[in-house]
């Protein structure tokens, strides 16, 4: 298990990594087969994004 988030991103849901390029943040989803896709450069937009595709995953594998 990994340490415990801290900052400025504690808040950030599970499978949503950060890149920064010229001073912008970009939010990237990671899905569970490894693929990512763009959640663009709005926190909030980006982790409400998450938060329903993270639903949406769960939900799956609660059926298995």
């Amino acid at each position: 298990m990994g340490r415990k988030r801290g900052g400025r991103f504690s808040d950030r849901p599970r499978n949503v990594q950060l890149s920064t390029k010229s001073g912008v943040t970009y939010f990237q989803y990671v899905f569970p087969d490894g693929r990512r896709a763009s959640l663009g450069t709005q926190r909030e937009d980006a982790y409400a994004k998450a938060d329903a595709l993270n639903g949406h995953f769960a939900s799956q594998r609660v059926g298995i």
